[in-house]
């Protein structure tokens, strides 16, 4: 697990620009992929990306209808 494409949740939190507590609903609903090392949540920087291009598509989905 010490490859540099894994996150800890305030890595996450400051790509996405959220708190680190934000991060567990998502990862719960299973919006977005975690792993679990020991007692840690340890996300990939793919799925991270991916979680992210989803929401900010979403985003610019809705301006555009507004």
């Amino acid at each position: 697990m010490q490859d540099k494409a894994y996150l800890r949740p305030r890595d996450v939190a400051h790509i996405l620009d959220c708190c680190p507590d934000d991060l567990y609903p998502l990862i719960y609903s299973g919006e977005i992929k975690a792993y679990k090392a020991g007692r840690m949540w340890r996300f990939r920087l793919r799925d991270v990306m991916a979680y992210k291009k989803r929401v900010d598509g979403n985003h610019k989905d809705k301006e555009k209808h507004d």
